[in-house]
């Protein structure tokens, strides 16, 4: 998405700043905080808290990552590493968390695995954020903060009155009632095809045999297209 209006955005050079992301809210996010007068960094921060809300499955504030951050006053780029860290990293040796190993059977295997608090990596992102915008953002902290605070509101109100919104995070919610509702037509059909029926309320369906396979396939043939 583009900032600004009356610009082509196949043109470079009437293309003023621009957001790319994974979802329509991440670059709504972006795009609100540019138009706001906040910088790249802003914009960044803002679309990577939307993105906690709205691409829950790709990332989250218990994850970590990168920002490569261009400097166009001098021509430098830099790149903050706010990836997961190891717990107890920079601790004394003494004080360092131990992993537990274990051995499990699998079959004829003996499987060996480190589990424990050692195991488990630090997430980076909110440090990450926070060190981008304070180092090159120029709007208020809660500025940024108010897209995703707003995204996070809509799909608690979304869950609570089960409807679903255009382009929000719930999209999954939606192709799995689609796989339920072709579901449920393939087991129509199947009914119609070989003389199922349904018994009681429970939902459950059995096969019973017609006269014999000339005739089951006479009314496989002869069934109508399936609709929802």
């Amino acid at each position: 998405m583009v900032t600004g209006a009356g610009r082509n955005r196949h043109d470079l050079s009437t293309v003023q700043a621009a957001v790319a992301a994974g979802h329509p809210a991440t670059v709504e996010a972006g795009v609100e905080v540019l138009e706001a007068g906040g910088s790249a960094a802003d914009a960044a921060v803002a679309a990577g808290l939307a993105s906690c809300v709205a691409e829950t499955v790709m990332t989250g504030l218990l994850g970590g990552g990168h920002a490569m951050y261009y400097d166009a006053a001098v021509g430098r780029t830099r790149n903050l590493d706010c990836f997961v860290a190891v717990p107890g990293l920079g601790a004394e040796p003494g004080r360092r968390a131990e992993l537990l190993e274990l051995e499990v059977p699998f079959g004829t295997e003996l499987v060996h695995y480190a589990v424990g608090i050692a195991s488990c990596g630090v997430p980076g992102l909110p440090a990450g954020l926070g060190a981008l915008h304070a180092e090159h953002g120029r709007l208020p902290w809660a500025r940024l903060v108010e897209p995703a605070l707003r995204l996070a509101q809509r799909r608690r109100r979304v869950s609570a009155g089960a409807r679903s919104l255009p382009g929000d995070a719930r999209a999954g919610d939606d192709d799995e009632r689609r796989r339920a509702r072709s579901t449920r037509r393939a087991a129509r059909c199947c009914r119609r095809a070989t003389g199922c029926a349904s018994r009681g309320s429970s939902g459950r369906s059995s096969c019973s045999p017609t006269k014999g396979r000339a005739e089951r396939v006479r009314r496989v043939r002869s069934v109508p297209r399936c609709s929802s």
